[in-house]
């Protein structure tokens, strides 16, 4: 289920240091597959599902893409959760003739909610980054929703577990969690979503907690801002929210039972690194070399 090739695997299946070859990206290919997050059967039960969005704003006037990904929520026969995602992220794109940034997040504004109108979400199980001009974006949301229930989500906060190092890798390693319970379907494996969230990178910082890497590293790493793994992360967010479980099937174990196990084999199997830290025992990830923003998201203006 982890992937053959994953640091996790070599670590808590194998117990020895991955190779050079090993992967540690927070999702691969092989683990949605496995996963059946690929699969498009579903089975609903007779209670009625719901339609929970998330959106990453582009914040520039001028042609750039905006993500957002819808999903339907709603329980199987046997009652669990279950999860039919979008197979692809819906992009806008700021309509011709506006003038200036109030007429960018107008025109915006008027497609998103035009789009969750369309699937019937309601602004409660819609949630949206607001770092940076996001803030701004949010209210043009809301005043064209004619609501504040529309939910807004910062990357800058604290995580609130102690399992992870920051917020945004909090967004992240439960959308990867998210993705493999066995009770997601329809993962686009194509999809802009999916080649993010396949190419964010993590390390293990020691004492079970994880960190992945900064936005703005991989934005430059993979030479594009990982927009549409954004809107997924959001997304997921909201369906958490709306009682979509991330535990993995079959895991009977408490959350404080999962800390003590992954406190001790991070000391006792080591860290995670990346294929080109040296093999002489020093932990050093140079992926994360000279950086000391714990945040993710910290683009700015402009994303």
């Amino acid at each position: 289920e982890l992937g053959l090739k994953t640091i996790d695997y070599c670590r808590f299946c194998e117990g020895f240091w991955p190779g050079d070859d090993a992967i540690n990206t927070i999702l691969t290919e092989e683990m949605a597959r496995n996963a059946g997050a690929t699969g498009t059967s579903i089975t609903w039960g007779a209670a009625p599902s719901i339609m929970v969005a998330g959106f990453d704003c582009g914040f520039t006037a001028g042609g750039d893409s905006n993500e957002l990904v819808f999903s339907e929520l709603g329980s199987g026969i046997n009652g669990e959760k279950l999860l039919k995602v979008d197979s692809e992220t819906v992009q806008i794109i700021a309509e011709a003739g506006g003038e200036g940034r109030d007429d960018f997040r107008k025109s915006i504004a008027r497609q998103v909610v035009a789009e969750c109108r369309k699937r019937g979400v309601l602004p409660a199980n819609f949630g949206m980054d607001i770092n940076a001009d996001g803030g701004l974006m949010m209210q043009a949301i809301q005043k064209e929703w004619a609501t504040h229930d529309v939910v807004g989500l910062s990357s800058l906060e604290p995580s609130d577990e102690t399992k992870y190092a920051n917020r945004v890798t909090q967004y992240w390693y439960r959308a990867s969690l998210a993705v493999t319970t066995t009770r997601m379907r329809g993962f686009g494996l194509e999809s802009r979503y999916a080649r993010d969230l396949f190419a964010r990178i993590y390390e293990s910082t020691g004492k079970g907690i994880v960190k992945v890497e900064r936005k703005k590293d991989m934005k430059s790493r993979i030479k594009r801002s990982p927009d549409g793994g954004d809107a997924f992360c959001y997304m997921i967010e909201m369906a958490i929210r709306a009682g979509f479980d991330i535990q993995q099937s079959g895991d009977s174990q408490s959350t404080e039972d999962d800390d003590e196990m992954d406190d001790m084999l991070s000391g006792y199997f080591g860290r995670g690194r990346n294929p080109d830290q040296a093999d002489d025992g020093e932990y050093y990830s140079s992926v994360f070399k000279g950086q000391e923003d714990e945040f993710g998201d910290d683009d700015g203006l402009f994303a």
